[in-house]
């Protein structure tokens, strides 16, 4: 028998046995309640490559895996219960690490956040959906439970939150709650937002929908040989880099690709103008009514000229004289940002979701991960008294085979999420502890580390699974029945280039758990 048909059966199993015979309760929401007691037979996805994350679709049936492959990074979809693979979509360059995957709700779709600043959405086919880039590295994504907003973390802790819906993602809010990288982003069903990071804190933040007038916005930008760019978006459609220059009588150039990205057919346009080239005047048509946003801040009925040759090389666009006309530009040179300040006052207000601040939680340590339980009242934290950070020394350490000491804070914890008090510390790790999933019921933590081991921290005795690679993510699906793994397993360079387990769903025995 296969071990997908194996993981079939035992699911099936688990579905129909009566509660007392399994030694598992059920609660009122058809969920199991119980203390998982051990790990089952694990169903490998891949043991190839160097994988990321791996999430499970809310209902259970589907996993989602970001992998490194020779030249790309991959978002790999799963079916359990055949266990094929029903998609391999290349997501972009191997030195771009693509952190963290999210599922929509329903199941319909997978967010996926990488360093090259780009959120992605991609179909449960893995056909593109819609797209978002960033001014930051990002490192997290979290969906909110209605499926109508999502929250992404950058490498220098800003939290954006974003707004999908037919017309694909628009900017919604931001705040810049840490001071280091965003490890972990996590939405409890009542819309808090949990965020935890390398600079020793978890934040709590509630979405909140209000109307809003915004004249202005913070964005980052580029000095290039040419001047400065700008990432903006076009008609709310297309994003790209804008070049600032006042001496273009236009307010806005595109290039005709990034017109037609952003919906407008240039072959319609009648009227045309001429744009100061460095060989001369170059003719541009021109587009009315064009709207340009940044952030918050949107510009409405620009005049906007396309002309491939009005643009400087590392640029879609140009934002001219008629934009800083309209837009006060102040440049922060010690943040690398500028504030955009409309000169004709607030905006219309708009209707957006917002985070409002709830409460900060310290902690002894870096804070490398974060899983909340069904209920939203306790937190799993993964800890460590170093980041949780590839160096040379670490793989120097690596490579001599040394063994970490046992530390006061390499631990994993439970914590209260309404106080943010730690009511236990699990050990079980030598070294860095990455990353820890919280049982449904909040009762149960299981954790991973750098050490290779993924432990079920049982109060009578933990269970551990050795992987044979340094883990990067662990999950328990929303029924408690299943953990997804993610780990780091190099791969053997000598005969079929198989290696340890990279990604692997995990059944989990249960007994009844006493009332906590």
């Amino acid at each position: 028998m296969s071990r997908a048909a194996w993981l079939l059966l035992a699911l099936a199993a688990c579905r129909t046995l009566p509660a007392a015979e399994r030694g598992v309760t059920l609660g009122e929401d058809g969920y199991l309640t119980g203390e998982p007691a051990a790990f089952g037979t694990p169903e490998v996805f891949n043991r190839e490559d160097y994988v990321y994350d791996a999430q499970l679709s809310r209902d259970a049936r589907r996993l989602a895996v970001s992998r490194l492959g020779e030249k790309n990074f991959y978002l790999s979809l799963f079916t359990l219960a055949t266990g094929s693979r029903d998609a391999d979509v290349a997501v972009n360059g191997y030195e771009l690490d693509v952190e963290a995957l999210a599922w929509a709700p329903d199941g319909t779709w997978v967010a996926v956040v990488s360093r090259d600043g780009a959120l992605r959405l991609y179909d449960a086919h893995g056909a593109p959906k819609t797209g978002w880039l960033a001014d930051e590295k990002l490192t997290a994504v979290a969906v909110h439970p209605d499926g109508h907003a999502l929250a992404i973390g950058s490498e220098h802790g800003l939290v954006t939150l974003l707004e999908l819906d037919a017309a694909g993602l628009r900017f919604a809010h931001e705040l810049r709650l840490h001071t280091d990288e965003v490890r972990a982003l996590e939405f409890a069903d009542d819309g808090r937002l949990f965020s935890a990071s390398w600079d020793k804190t978890v934040h709590v933040t509630r979405v909140a929908t209000r109307p809003v007038r915004s004249d202005s916005a913070r964005v980052h930008v580029e000095r290039t040989a040419t001047g400065a760019l700008v990432r903006g978006g076009v008609q709310g459609r297309a994003w790209a880099p804008l070049a600032i220059d006042g001496r273009v009588p236009a307010a806005l150039v595109l290039r005709s690709r990034l017109a037609q990205s952003a919906g407008i057919d240039v072959a319609k346009l009648k009227d045309s103008v001429a744009v100061p080239t460095a060989l001369g005047n170059s003719l541009g048509r021109v587009a009315h009514g064009v709207t340009v946003s940044f952030k918050a801040l949107t510009l409405d009925g620009l005049d906007a000229v396309v002309c491939d040759a009005c643009v400087p090389a590392d640029a879609e666009g140009v934002l001219g004289e008629g934009f800083s006309a309209r837009v006060e530009l102040v440049f922060d040179d010690a943040t690398h940002e500028v504030v955009m300040q409309s000169k004709g006052g607030a905006t219309a207000e708009r209707e957006l979701t917002q985070l409002d601040d709830v409460a900060r939680f310290e902690f002894p340590a870096c804070v490398n991960d974060l899983s909340i339980d069904r209920a939203g009242d306790r937190l799993g934290l993964a800890l460590s008294e170093a980041k949780a950070q590839r160096n040379m020394e670490v793989y120097q350490r690596e490579k001599r085979h040394e063994v970490e000491p046992e530390r006061e804070w390499d631990a994993a914890a439970i914590v209260d999420a309404a106080t943010g008090k730690v009511l236990e510390k699990f050990h079980g790790h030598r070294g860095v502890v990455s990353t820890v999933a919280i049982s449904p019921d909040g009762a149960t933590l299981v954790s991973g580390g750098w050490d290779h081991r993924l432990v079920l921290h049982d109060r009578a005795e933990p269970d551990v699974l050795e992987l044979g690679g340094l883990i990067r993510k662990v999950r328990f699906s929303r029924d408690g029945r299943l953990l997804s793994v993610a780990a780091w397993t190099p791969q053997n360079a000598l005969g079929d280039h198989q290696s340890k387990p990279a990604a692997l769903v995990v059944p989990l025995g249960y007994r009844t758990a006493a009332p906590h």
